[in-house]
Order: C-alpha cells, then sequence, then structure tokens
C-alpha cells in the first residue's frame, strides 16, 4: 500500500494533471495483468462465469485492486494537486468543488489507514473460557507454527488442558485453512484435547511454504516429527 501511494503521487507530480489517477493505476493493471500470462491458477486464470469463477477473480483481482489501486489513485490525486497548488480557479464553486475533493481525499485516506491497521494487527484466536467468562486456567489458546523439514507450518494449539493428550488434526486443501472451523464446530474435542490444528504446505497460513512442490510428500516421519514438536 505504501509503495502504491508513493507511485500514485510521483505519477500526479510528474504529469501535474489528475489524469494521473487514470493513467497510473491502468498501467499498473496492465504489467500485473502481463506478468500473470503464463500462470496458471484459480485466482489468476480468466474470468469464469461459475460462482466459483467468480470468487476466484474477486480474491485474485478485487483484493489487490482494493489494496494496491485505492492508495495509488489517492496518491496521484495528492501529487497532482501538490503540483497544481496556487492555481485554483476563482469564485464560490471552483472553492466548493476543492473542498469537496480535499474531504473526500482525508476519508479515503482515512479508511485506507483503518484498513491498513486491521492487516497489520497480529492474528490471534480466541481463548478458552470458563462459565464465569474468564480464561481458563492451564487452558491453551494460541496460533503457532511448527518446524517440519525446512518448512515453518502454520499451527493452531486449542484444549480446556495443556495436560491432556495433543489431537493433530490435517487440515484439507487446495489453500484452505481449518482453523476457524475446528475452534467454531468442533469445541467438544478441546474438552479432552489439545487439538493441534495444522495447515499443510500450501494451505492457509503454510501457502508461503508450498515450493518447490517437487518436495512435498506424504512421508510419515514428518508427521511424527511435528507431534514430537507439539
Amino acid at each position: 500500500m505504501a509503495v502504491s501511494l508513493f507511485v500514485g503521487v510521483s505519477a500526479g507530480a510528474l504529469m501535474r494533471s489528475r489524469w494521473a489517477m487514470l493513467f497510473s493505476p491502468a498501467v499498473s493493471v496492465a504489467v500485473f495483468e502481463a506478468t500473470r500470462m503464463g500462470v496458471d491458477g484459480p485466482t489468476v486464470d480468466s474470468v469464469q462465469t461459475s460462482p466459483y469463477g467468480l470468487l476466484a477473480f474477486i480474491v485474485g483481482r478485487g483484493f489487490h485492486a482494493l489494496l494496491g489501486l485505492t492508495p495509488m489513485i489517492l496518491g496521484a490525486a495528492l501529487g497532482a494537486a501538490l503540483m497544481r497548488s496556487g492555481q485554483h480557479s476563482p469564485g464560490r464553486h471552483a472553492a466548493l468543488w476543492r473542498g469537496i475533493r480535499r474531504t473526500a481525499a482525508v476519508a479515503v485516506g482515512l479508511a485506507l489507514l483503518a484498513l491498513a491497521a486491521v492487516i497489520a494487527r497480529p492474528a490471534s484466536t480466541a481463548p478458552l473460557v470458563g462459565p464465569d467468562g474468564q480464561p481458563l486456567a492451564g487452558s491453551i489458546a494460541e496460533l503457532s507454527s511448527v518446524r517440519a523439514g525446512d518448512k515453518d507450518l502454520g499451527l493452531m494449539l486449542s484444549g480446556a488442558s495443556t495436560r491432556n493428550p495433543v489431537l493433530l488434526f490435517l487440515a484439507g486443501g487446495p489453500g484452505g485453512s481449518e482453523f476457524g472451523a475446528m475452534r467454531n464446530h468442533l469445541p467438544a474435542l478441546e474438552e479432552i484435547f489439545v487439538v493441534a490444528t495444522l495447515d499443510q504446505r500450501g494451505t492457509g497460513t503454510s501457502y508461503p511454504d508450498l515450493d518447490p512442490t517437487s518436495t512435498l510428500s506424504l512421508d510419515p516421519p514428518m508427521w511424527i516429527g511435528i507431534l514430537t514438536a507439539v
């Protein structure tokens, strides 16, 4: 988001025109799509008309547009305004439009700051609580990671007592995570086990450790190592 804002400000300052608000994101989208042309995947393919295809489009392009193009457009407006300062047209209507544009820019800027704060906030999972609404003594509810080979895989631990045996749950894929589902739909398991929900390579919080795919394996010793680490 910061890089996009800087690019937008630079484009607006160089062009000295609010046309940079259209030009800079258009160039960014063209470059972005060009680099994806040789890549296969549900969020990078051409738009599909199925419900899943539309969802993949929103995730693959819409989210990027929100995080990348919105600050770029705002930056272009700011850059052009800075370079055009002192060239305001006289008249009450011109002053009114300037006030509206500035108010809109401030509102968008504050919304982007709030979004950045939400994204930057560390992820967490709710503690296990007793009848009094207070966290259970001796319980565990945390997001962590475990070393498997040379990869750090995402792991959620939740249980009413750390003295209970460990139950390793291997979430499926592709790309999905069961962290939320395990906490919401299977809380009874947390009463008798320390539930260790693992995001396998290429899924959820372990997605960055997908490559190289040639080393993916279901070799049992890897799971034994994870259980030992847990």
